[in-house]
C-alpha cells in the first residue's frame, strides 16, 4: 500500500528539511540541496555549480548557497532566477 502525498505536503517536507534542520549531517544536507538545485535547474533552465556551506559569523553569511549558471534552456528574461541575487545584472548573467 502506498502513502499518497499532495504537492503541498511535499512542500512541507522540503520546508521542514530546510527550515527545521531535519537533516543534521552537513554533508547529507549539502547533497539534499544539490538534488533540489538540480531538479530546479532541469525544470527551469540552468546548470548547477557549487553548493557552498555557510561562512562563519564574521563573513556575515549563515545560509547555504547554490550557484546557478544559465544554459540553452534558460528563458531570455532569466526566468525564475531573475528575481534572486539581484546584485548580478540579469543580462550579464545571461552573457548578453
Amino acid at each position: 500500500m502506498a502513502k499518497i502525498l499532495t504537492d503541498k505536503e511535499l512542500l512541507k517536507i522540503i520546508q521542514g528539511a530546510i527550515e527545521g534542520n531535519d537533516i543534521e549531517d552537513a554533508a547529507q544536507y549539502g547533497h539534499f540541496l544539490a538534488d533540489i538545485a538540480n531538479l530546479i535547474g532541469e525544470h527551469f533552465g540552468a546548470d548547477v555549480g557549487d553548493v557552498t556551506p555557510p561562512f562563519n559569523e564574521e563573513d556575515r553569511c549563515n545560509d547555504w548557497m547554490i550557484a546557478f549558471s544559465p544554459n540553452e534552456c534558460t528563458p531570455s528574461d532569466g526566468g525564475v532566477f531573475a528575481d534572486y541575487d539581484v546584485d548580478v545584472d540579469i543580462e550579464e548573467w545571461m552573457g548578453k
